[in-house]
């Protein structure tokens, strides 16, 4: 094993009758000077940069599964479409032949995602 010769600076401070000693220890210009921790850096750069890589794989898989559930022609509204159609065809029914009947002249209807306007000409 080579020996390397470490660049330490100390330091003897005097302050009032006291002595305090300091080292400096340069452990990057160290470790840039030992093959070994080179080597470890590199595997690590290494995996870093497959992490990154299926992470960024694995985020573009979330995108298309959320355009795929939740967007314009996605399954949320293929399902809105089957689940919710039979009661709203209920409802608008029952609105167009109160509206129909006579009953009134003018019906206004308001839902989450329609709205609509039923004139009739009796009485108006």
């Amino acid at each position: 094993m080579k020996a390397f010769i470490l660049p330490l600076a100390f330091f003897s401070v005097s302050a009032g009758g006291y002595a305090e000693e300091f080292a400096y220890v340069d452990t990057h210009y160290i470790t840039e000077q030992m093959p070994q921790y080179k080597s470890a850096q590199h595997q690590l750069d290494t995996l870093v940069k497959r992490w990154q890589e299926e992470i960024e794989a694995a985020q573009k898989e979330i995108e298309q599964l959320q355009v795929k559930r939740f967007g314009p022609d996605g399954e949320v509204l293929k399902q809105q479409k089957i689940l919710l159609k039979p009661t709203q065809n209920t409802i608008w029914q029952a609105v167009q032949r109160v509206a129909k009947s006579g009953a009134m002249t003018l019906s206004l209807t308001k839902a989450a995602t329609r709205s609509c306007c039923i004139a009739t000409t009796n009485g108006m």
